[in-house]
């Protein structure tokens, strides 16, 4: 391939509307273009990068005995993949023959922020279907070590570290590397080293200090003025407490009906709607519309003590607040709030539930010795086992049984982030050869001399007959300005073309992930290139 025959169009400054690094890099390399609606296209140079990244993938999971399948763009709008999968699997599972399969498929996803989108990037979604729940279980351990396999094989920086969490079952789990700057976060136990996933993380909230029996005896609740004050903020410096002493009060529409569900935990701690959505056992909730309710709900000033607004059918605890005592809550009119709370004494809850996300300094779940420390991160992969498929087999009897599904995305648009950050310096992209779009850069310095230009262009033919995928830069440019995008580019190995070492016979070698240049013969050059790309 020539240079002047190939789409690459590189930029001599970063980008100046990119927040990623990843993006910012990539555009600059000229291997993909932000379009106008704000997605990318890659380029020329980048989906040669985008092909070999995928290739690794399919050599791994055929490694592991996985068979490759094909789902139409198309479809994905209207069905998630693994249901479409599942679903053209499902004609051909009649027997306990048939027992197990293992299916994967390289195809777009859904769309995040901050990062190239999903849905421009093939994510690899894995899908396996056995006899019982216990295969599934043992089996699905195995495509755990398969998913971390990979990503062990790929060129990513062994400083990055790697964490698995398992979530409520030994079927589900999620892999993360931990980074700088991550669009997610996990959990990790400064003792035992227990990792979850910052959804999921159950809770065990620092336990306050408790006032003493004859002190509450003589405390009750009371109305105290506090005009304006909503926020928690606001309140607990108003009345001079710690935020961790107020009991915040947040309402609910519950599956877009009628039934509106207050959720009360301390000041100092986030609500985790998905654990509300598991625990209440909903399809959907919404916070309240403070302007539809206007007039009929105190908002800023709800509180759970002696709740008399007909319009909030229940209440529900967080844990944090179980046994608070002393504490500050919504008045249940404007401008007041209650202090000397005892909730045990004071507040009548249906339930009380882990409901808030984990924070730094809690107790670790499982060994209730450790501190959790919480850590930025990147989720590389989604294991889930267990499904319901809907699909049934006949057992050896005859008799029909349930088939049992696990299903896994590993997140490609990440790992790719991973290797552009493990893989670059300040000039630029470092590709190593397996994963290169163009293993070799001869550099041809002086495209207009016709022995220079006729040596350069047989060596070239030589090595994409030996089966290397070679990049001429024929273009009538600076030699600095070829060298930077050399760099930039990252291509393994370049050759340097000029008429005055065609003179004396020899052309300058350089490899992209090291300093030194070297000063090959013309005649040894094949037999050098060759011995790096094989080796």
């Amino acid at each position: 391939m020539y240079w002047t025959d190939f789409y690459l169009k590189t930029l001599r400054e970063f980008p100046s509307n990119e927040v990623s690094e990843t993006k910012s890099l990539l555009a600059k390399a000229g291997m993909i273009q932000k379009s106008v609606s704000d997605s990318y296209v890659w380029l020329p140079l980048g989906l040669h990068f985008l092909r070999r990244f995928e290739q690794i993938l399919r050599c791994e999971m055929e490694k592991f005995g996985a068979l490759e399948v094909m789902v139409p763009p198309q479809n994905l709008a209207r069905n998630p993949i693994d249901a479409i999968i599942r679903g053209a699997i499902s004609h051909g599972i009649r027997s306990y023959k048939d027992l197990p399969l293992l299916v994967f498929a390289l195809t777009g996803g859904e769309p995040r922020q901050q990062h190239i989108q999903e849905n421009e990037v093939p994510q690899l979604h894995i899908l396996s279907f056995f006899q019982t729940k216990e295969i599934l279980v043992e089996h699905h351990t195995k495509v755990k070590e398969s998913v971390e396999q990979i990503i062990e094989s790929l060129p990513i920086s062994k400083e990055i570290p790697i964490q698995v969490a398992s979530i409520d079952s030994d079927s589900r789990y999620d892999i993360h590397a931990v980074v700088e700057f991550g669009d997610s976060a996990i959990s990790l136990c400064d003792s035992c080293g227990n990792v979850s996933t910052i959804n999921d993380a159950p809770t065990i909230p620092s336990m306050l200090q408790q006032a003493d029996e004859k002190d509450l005896a003589s405390r009750t609740p009371k109305e105290v003025l506090t005009p304006g004050k909503k926020s928690i903020e606001e309140v607990s410096e108003f009345l001079s407490v710690k935020p961790s002493s107020v009991i915040k009060m947040l309402l609910y529409e519950i599956d877009k009906g009628d039934e509106i569900i207050g959720v009360c935990l301390r000041g100092d701690r986030e609500l985790n709607e998905l654990k509300l959505i598991k625990t209440l056992n909903a399809k959907s909730l919404s916070i309240l519309d403070e302007e539809k309710y206007t007039g009929q709900i105190p908002f800023g000033y709800c509180g759970p003590f002696k709740n008399s607004n007909q319009l909030i059918t229940r209440l529900i605890a967080d844990t944090s607040i179980q046994g608070l005592t002393n504490a500050v809550c919504g008045g249940n009119k404007e401008d007041y709030h209650l202090v000397c709370i005892d909730v045990l004494r004071d507040l009548d809850f249906e339930f009380y539930e882990d409901l808030s996300f984990i924070k730094e300094g809690d107790l670790c779940v499982k060994c209730q010795t450790g501190a959790v420390e919480l850590k930025p991160s990147m989720l590389l992969s989604h294991l889930k086992g267990d499904e319901n498929t809907y699909m049934y087999y006949l057992n050896e009897n005859g008799k029909r049984n349930p088939v049992h599904s696990g299903y896994g995305v590993v997140n490609v648009v990440h790992l790719i982030d991973l290797f552009v950050q493990s893989n670059r310096d300040d000039n630029g992209l470092i590709f190593p050869l397996p994963i290169a779009p163009f293993q070799v850069l001869i550099n041809c310095l002086d495209p207009r001399d016709p022995k220079t230009f006729s040596t350069a262009r047989a060596l070239h033919d030589t090595l994409v007959e030996k089966g290397i995928s070679v990049m001429c830069d024929d273009r009538n440019e600076r030699p600095g300005v070829k060298f930077k995008d050399c760099d930039l580019c990252g291509f393994p190995i370049r050759v340097d073309f000029g008429k005055k070492g065609l003179d004396q016979g020899v052309v300058t070698c350089k490899l992209r992930d090291q300093d030194k240049k070297e000063s090959i013969p013309i005649k040894n050059i094949e037999e050098y290139i060759l011995k790096i790309v094989q080796s």
